[in-house]
């Protein structure tokens, strides 16, 4: 991702997360998920490259931290990522109150992205 150049702690933020599907990553993270596989399970549609990319930008940021270094690996949030789920919470309530009217058909897959926040929702 290009560097916006800016010492706004905004854009210093969205150099980290504005990635796509990072934001998606973190909240996989946020709910639990701890495994590549679950990882890609809960987001669907990711190619393992980006994933694995995404893993990788995170734990170079501090985000993200790897636990094993045997297959499978294990990831969790570190202090800075545990304190992106308020973050990820009001994104999701964000979109849940004003981008519903948005949704397209193809849009209507419960099996993924529903179940990480609706959990993750009943824990808050």
């Amino acid at each position: 991702m290009a560097k916006y150049g800016q010492f706004c702690p905004v854009a210093k933020a969205a150099e980290i997360l504005g990635e796509r599907w990072m934001l998606l990553v973190v909240r996989e993270l946020v709910c639990g998920s701890r495994r590549y596989g679950e990882l890609q399970r809960g987001l669907g549609r990711i190619s393992p490259g980006v994933l694995s990319q995404r893993l990788k930008t995170l734990v170079d940021a501090g985000v993200v931290r790897r636990v094993s270094d045997a297959a499978p690996a294990c990831y969790e949030l570190t202090e800075a990522g545990r304190e992106l789920e308020p973050v990820i919470m009001a994104v999701g309530t964000w979109g849940q109150r004003w981008s519903r009217s948005r949704l397209t058909r193809s849009e209507l897959d419960v099996t993924v992205q529903p179940r990480a926040f609706l959990s993750a929702s009943r824990k808050a």
